[in-house]
């Protein structure tokens, strides 16, 4: 069920807006397309790639070549940016400003690590508390 508005907006001769109202109109089973606040599509599995398996020394070696990106100073420049902001965040907490990362570490999801999506969060956390602002306003009227 859609309930349209109850106000009817005209501009006055004199530049003011009067509210004419009207009788709420209701559309029962109207097809509406869902809105993308309301949904967000995640990944149902995360698979991580499968590694090979081998009698082989060497087989070890080469694997954990691939996972340092060829060097570790690759693989620092992969992760952070380059390798000095990989060495000042190792360091933060000798800083007062810590350096933030770049590179894979400086990425963050949209929607959060969960995947959750609240439409509209701030503006529920906003009336949350101007609400109890005068909520307390009015506790110490009485």
């Amino acid at each position: 069920c859609v309930q349209l508005g109850r106000y009817c907006h005209t501009k006055a001769s004199d530049g003011s807006h009067p509210h004419i109202e009207r009788p709420p109109v209701q559309l029962r089973c109207t097809a509406t397309c869902m809105p993308s606040f309301v949904y967000d599509t995640v990944q149902k599995v995360h698979v991580r790639s499968s590694g090979y398996h081998c009698c082989d020394r060497s087989a070890a070696w080469c694997q954990m070549s691939e996972q340092l990106c060829g060097t570790l100073a690759a693989r620092l420049s992969l992760l952070y940016g380059t390798r000095e902001i990989a060495e000042q965040v190792r360091l933060s907490q000798y800083y007062f400003h810590p350096t933030q990362p770049g590179g894979i570490y400086g990425l963050h999801p949209r929607n959060g690590y969960s995947h959750v999506l609240v439409p509209g969060r701030w503006e529920v956390l906003l009336k949350k508390v101007e609400f109890e602002n005068v909520t307390q306003q009015e506790c110490i009227l009485w």
